[in-house]
């Protein structure tokens, strides 16, 4: 009877451990609890139940239960570690089992066989990846005063941030957590491209993983990195809630649900400087803050003798497109420019869908178009409903006067390129030579795009953003000279700590430090002063056109003005009319 029983607690406690094993292995919070080492245990459990029979038969003479029992589950344990080790002997199991106990004899058996060759394939996993992870531990331990740079996953975009981040300094330690280099679950040349930079690969995930041994005088960077934004927010908070207390170190989550923003929001982060990393707003910020001037206020026509006009086309309303039509109600409020924007999108409710997220951008009275020095000023037109493909759209094009900028971005590369090469020779036919960007993801593919030529060697002339690299480099995610302007604008009326844990600060810091370039390279009288410098007729001007700038801002943001400040409701009683500010108001635009 006993040899049936233990048959069957040893069967169930490997059937058990597959269960728990295939379960973990396919989820990837599979690093709180490693599915190698719960099959490890259960093969370990089912070998130990398997010799109890025997060395219950070996003491079956002895009277003392208690010593016996401890006798025997010893030295089944005991004869179990031999097994994990080459030296298990199965003729313990066939002197005290033979065919006279009937089925169970053919059973018990073949159970023992099994277990007698999985235990040392086991032992030879485990030997090998305690080689591995103690490499690793090793490698880590070199460079425990270098900056530290560590990815939640190993992926395209992580990957690709960290070669960026690398080659801009040798020095720099790069961690990936998480990664499986034995199976299907990692990508042989991602894990080559990690290898490459001289990367650090670790089975843990982010969460798990240790880092308190890194020397505390040097900083950790987290980038949680995952397409999975619950698990992205839950990785941000178990490291929040690991790393509290510890100086230098920032958590970069990327991610797109504003559930993260108003979670990260109300935590506290105690030491810890979190980001959320909206890639398409980033990228955006970038290219204007780079190349704003240039592709958008030099290429801008005169109207009069001081006045140019910004001319913008937005072709898709997707992601892309509507932060560039966004921006630009802000970014064109500027001394000696005025700006109309049209935007266009197939879909038959895009003009509905953009008013909801900014609702009193375009309303008449703030979308007329009309200058007014102490309000802001823009002109922009959604367009739905509109196959870009069609003469239709061409037609509109026609009747918007001389364009200046076009931005491309219709969610796939083909079509953006398309599109920009059509536009293009379109608007050429008509004497117009705007500055045109399209966005294409693949970095291949926009490099072999720079500079393309038709066959009489005359250059398309246009700009391809937004590839994978320039998406996922260090200066659009860590925005490193952006974010040093943008927190000493904020230190001009807030704490540093504001700037961090809140995203609305961060952005509209972002945003002012942006203009305030803008304004400089655009010749703003006065703006390379500083305030007590300047004219009454300066300072009186600068006021007014940051005023306008605010405004804007606040609009495409989704603010509505109202007596009352209340964010959540996206309230707030200072968008109105410069002239109707009070002094001390006013004076807070002086830079």
């Amino acid at each position: 009877m006993i040899w049936i029983v233990s048959f069957i607690i040893s069967v169930l406690f490997l059937i058990i451990g597959v269960i728990f094993t295939v379960i973990m292995s396919k989820t990837k919070e599979s690093g709180l609890k490693n599915p190698f080492n719960t099959f490890f245990a259960s093969v370990f459990a089912s070998s130990s139940v398997l010799f109890f029979p025997v060395y219950l038969n070996v003491f079956c003479v002895e009277q003392n239960i208690f010593s016996k029992l401890l006798k025997v589950l010893l030295l089944s344990v005991h004869n179990t570690m031999r097994l994990f080790i080459l030296d298990g002997d199965f003729t313990i199991i066939t002197e005290y089992i033979n065919k006279d106990n009937g089925w169970i004899y053919y059973h018990y058996t073949g159970l023992a066989a099994v277990l007698f060759v999985i235990a040392p394939v086991l032992t030879f996993g485990f030997v090998l990846t305690f080689f591995k992870n103690f490499s690793s531990n090793l490698r880590y331990l070199r460079h425990q005063f270098a900056p530290v740079f560590v990815f939640s996953e190993l992926n395209e975009r992580s990957v690709v941030l960290a070669e960026d981040l690398s080659k801009n300094n040798k020095k720099r330690l790069v961690v990936f957590t998480n990664t499986f280099e034995d199976n299907e679950k990692s990508d042989s040349e991602l894990i080559e491209r990690a290898k490459n930079i001289g990367a650090i690969l670790f089975k843990n995930n982010i969460s798990v993983a240790n880092f308190f041994r890194h020397s505390k005088k040097s900083e950790i960077n987290f980038f949680i990195i995952s397409d999975n934004e619950s698990e992205n927010l839950n990785h941000v908070l178990n490291l929040i809630d690991k790393y509290r207390n510890r100086e230098k170190t920032s958590i970069f989550v990327f991610s797109t649900d504003i559930s993260t923003e108003l979670v990260l929001n109300n935590v506290d982060k105690g030491k810890i400087k979190v980001r959320r990393i909206q890639e398409v707003q980033s990228l955006i910020n970038r290219n204007i803050y780079d190349n704003g001037y240039k592709k958008i206020f030099e290429s801008a026509k005169p109207i009069d003798s001081d006045l140019k006009m910004i001319n913008a086309v937005i072709i898709g309303m997707g992601l892309h497109g509507t932060e560039m039509t966004k921006s630009l109600a802000w970014v064109g409020q500027m001394h000696g420019y005025r700006i109309q924007v049209t935007s266009y999108d197939i879909d038959k409710r895009a003009d509905q869908k953009f008013t909801s997220i900014c609702p009193d951008l375009l309303t008449p009275e703030n979308n007329s178009g009309i200058f007014d020095e102490n309000e802001s000023c823009y002109k922009i037109t959604i367009k739905p409903d509109v196959d870009v493909t069609s003469k239709e759209f061409f037609d509109s094009l026609d009747t918007l006067g001389d364009i200046t900028y076009v931005f491309v971005s219709l969610g796939s590369d083909e079509m953006n390129i398309k599109t920009a090469i059509n536009v293009r020779s379109y608007l050429l036919r008509n004497g117009s030579a705007p500055v045109i960007d399209a966005v294409v993801f693949d970095t291949k593919k926009k490099k072999s795009l720079d500079g393309i030529t038709n066959h009489s060697n005359q250059s398309y002339d246009i700009n391809f953003i937004g590839d994978m690299e320039s998406s996922y480099c260090e200066d659009v995610v860590m925005g490193t000279d952006i974010e040093k302007l943008a927190l000493a604008r904020h230190m001009m009326w807030g704490q540093e700590d504001e700037f961090w844990n809140f995203e609305y600060n961060y952005r509209s810091s972002i945003a002012s430090a942006i203009h305030k370039r803008l304004k400089i390279q655009c010749g703003v009288p006065g703006i390379s002063k500083s305030p007590d410098e300047r004219s009454d007729s300066e300072l009186d001007n600068i006021r007014k056109l940051e005023h306008r700038r605010w405004n804007a801002y606040m609009r495409s943001e989704g603010f509505v003005y109202s007596e009352t400040r209340n964010n959540l409701a996206k309230t707030h009683h200072l968008i109105k009319r410069f002239d109707e500010l009070p002094l001390k108001e006013q004076i807070k635009d002086d830079d």
